[in-house]
C-alpha cells in the first residue's frame, strides 16, 4: 500500500490531492505534477514557489536528466521517512485522537446536515427542479 500524501497548506492541497488519486489508481505520479503544471503553469509554480529553496530550484534547473531523477528519488524518500516519522510520533497521535473525539459532535451533526441537504436536492430534482 503506498503511502497517502496530506498537507496542512491549502495552497499545495490541489496538488497533493492529484498526486493521491495519481498514486491511488496506480499511475506515475510525475503525470499528476505534469498535468497541474500544464492546467495553470503560472499558478502551479506560484503554488510551489515558497516551498523551493534556490539551491534545489537551481539544481533542478541545472541538472541533467539523471541528476533531476536523483533528485526526485531523494526527495521522495525523504518524504516517505517524514510520513513514517508522522505515524510513528505516539505525542501527535494522542492529540489527533483527542481532537478527533472532541470534534466528533461536529462532524456527525456535518454528515447528518449533509445528508439532509443531499436529500432535499435529490427529491427536488426527481420533481424535475434545478
Amino acid at each position: 500500500m503506498k503511502a497517502k500524501l496530506s498537507t496542512t497548506s491549502p495552497e499545495l492541497q490541489p496538488l497533493v490531492d492529484d498526486v493521491n488519486a495519481a498514486m491511488l489508481n496506480g499511475k506515475d505520479i510525475t503525470e499528476a505534477v505534469k498535468a497541474v503544471g500544464t492546467k495553470d503553469e503560472e499558478k502551479f509554480l506560484t503554488r510551489l514557489e515558497k516551498f523551493l529553496d534556490e539551491d534545489f530550484k537551481t539544481a533542478v534547473e541545472d541538472g541533467s536528466e539523471e541528476e533531476i531523477r536523483a533528485l526526485i528519488s531523494k526527495t521522495a524518500i525523504a518524504e516517505y521517512e517524514n510520513q513514517v516519522a508522522k505515524k510513528n510520533d505516539v505525542d501527535l497521535q494522542e492529540k489527533k485522537a483527542a481532537a478527533k473525539y472532541a470534534g466528533e459532535v461536529y462532524s456527525d451533526n456535518t454528515k447528518v446536515n449533509k445528508a439532509r441537504i443531499s436529500y432535499a436536492y435529490y427529491i427536488l430534482s426527481s420533481r424535475g427542479k434545478e
